[in-house]
């Protein structure tokens, strides 16, 4: 069965295994032990810039004078509630990955026929079949195709009909991002296989609380196998190569260890080399802040900061190119954090986005970053979007990575516990000192204890501390 789950990934583009990573992830946070295409359809229908959810607002504009995402309400409405009715499993499915039913199966087979059939028609060349892979387009009318997610469709007011009509018409628009492409040409897009869109609008996923149980919520913190890290690294490395105007790169995951073992291999690569020619002079540059100390930092000591990151890139990209690594993006949704009219966050973002315009034509300056799904929905609600304003692509990593198992893996797979991930948390969240201010700081706590300064009410605390060191 493990060459199954290999067939399967094999027959899908990058963005088309994105969504079932999601689906996948959606599935086992609310205990089902299969993915069905309702899980599909929901996790589709969640993401912003859906072209899913772009049809459904279409089918609707006969009806309506204008339209707005919140018609969509009663759709994701119904679809949870047909997730509710899924049975679940008898405990949490913490080890193990949830199986594809049969009907998700069923709806890949059409899909990947569809999809030979219209690359055969439209390259006038049969092609091997590995060659040919599913796009986001082909399965979104196969899932739509699908008895249960015809009768939620048809539930809350849409036609599963009209809305495919809409996603065919979409799709041979001359403007739209979904195009054929000769893989011996070069032009293709990023994530270019025959028949693979231009653009990838769809990596970017946001995670919709509508869908989230946080009853289900897991906490185990996962290792992604070697082959789940090179496909994650490669789908890093093709949004940093990109030609068009997105080409940096947050990666948003379910937990810390995923991204943080993504960016680590990142850094690994880029400082051995292991890199794309076109970054085989590229330097890593960390460029990040605690929340905490954010609140307490001046205009003038954004400014010095920005002004050394400057000096650095402006040497390294003398010789090379330079990667700046913000880390974990919800320094940059920090609230309350203005203080007399000025937020330091907000300042930072601005500078960060003129820097990133002032190097978009070299080629030679990218941006990575990390977020959970949640950071990054906020993230999208500032104002303007930090997306907009970094030209970022989300990479979605979700827990279990890009593997889509037909049935558990071995309860080894964790090889983590939770108490190193809220260490690693915590740490993070720790306000970052020069040497010389911890120095001081660690002096005046040890004066200040001698002293016996302590207020009363912290008196019993440091006579346990005493007591336990004894």
């Amino acid at each position: 069965m493990r060459s199954g789950a290999c067939t399967v990934q094999q027959t899908l583009t990058a963005e088309a295994a994105s969504i079932l990573k999601h689906s996948l992830s959606l599935a086992r946070r609310r205990g089902h032990a299969q993915v069905t295409p309702l899980h599909v359809a929901a996790t589709l229908l969640s993401t912003r810039a859906s072209l899913l959810r772009r049809a459904c607002l279409k089918s609707q504009q006969p009806q309506l004078s204008s339209s707005h995402p919140l018609q969509c309400r009663a759709l994701e409405l119904c679809f949870n509630v047909a997730l509710n009715r899924l049975p679940t499993a008898p405990g949490p499915i913490l080890h193990g990955q949830p199986s594809l039913s049969n009907a998700l199966v069923a709806a890949l087979k059409r899909a990947q026929a569809h999809q030979r059939r219209g690359c055969i028609e439209q390259q006038q060349s049969q092609q091997p079949i590995l060659t040919i892979k599913v796009e986001l387009e082909q399965l979104i009318i196969s899932i739509l195709d699908d008895p249960s997610v015809s009768r939620v469709m048809r539930e809350a007011g849409f036609s599963s009909t009209v809305v495919k009509a809409n996603i065919e018409d979409s799709s041979s628009s001359p403007s739209s991002v979904f195009q054929c492409y000769n893989t011996t040409s070069g032009s293709g897009g990023v994530f270019s296989s025959p028949c693979s869109p231009s653009q990838t609008h769809f990596l970017s996923y946001e995670q919709n609380p509508f869908f989230f149980s946080p009853s289900k919520k897991l906490l185990t913190n996962y290792i992604p196998d070697s082959a789940s890290l090179k496909q994650d690294i490669k789908l890093v490395f093709e949004v940093l190569l990109r030609k068009n105007k997105r080409r940096n790169s947050v990666i948003v995951g379910d937990c810390v260890s995923t991204t943080e073992s993504l960016v680590s291999e990142l850094t690994s690569r880029v400082e051995k080399g292991d890199v794309p020619d076109e970054m085989k002079h590229v330097r890593f540059l960390k460029f990040y802040f605690s929340p905490m100390s954010l609140k307490f930092m001046k205009r003038e000591d954004v400014e010095k900061h920005v002004c050394d990151l400057k000096r650095r890139v402006d040497s390294i990209v003398a010789e090379g190119g330079a990667i700046i690594y913000t880390g974990d993006l919800k320094w940059t949704v920090v609230e309350e954090g203005e203080i007399n009219g000025y937020n330091a966050a907000d300042h930072l973002v601005t500078e960060l986005g003129r820097l990133i315009s002032d190097y978009y034509m070299s080629n030679k300056v990218w941006l990575v970053a990390t977020a959970s799904y949640q950071t990054y929905l906020r993230c999208q609600m500032r104002q303007p979007p930090l997306e907009v304003q970094w030209a970022l692509q989300a990479v979605s990593v979700p827990t279990g990575g890009l593997s889509l198992s037909l049935h558990a893996s071995s309860c080894h797979d964790t090889k983590m516990v939770f108490s190193e991930m809220e260490k690693k948390q915590f740490e993070h969240e720790r306000l970052t000192c020069c040497a010389e201010c911890s120095s001081n700081y660690e002096k005046d706590v040890q004066s200040f204890k001698s002293s016996g300064g302590l207020p009363p009410w912290m008196h019993v605390h440091g006579s346990n501390n005493s007591d336990s060191q004894k």
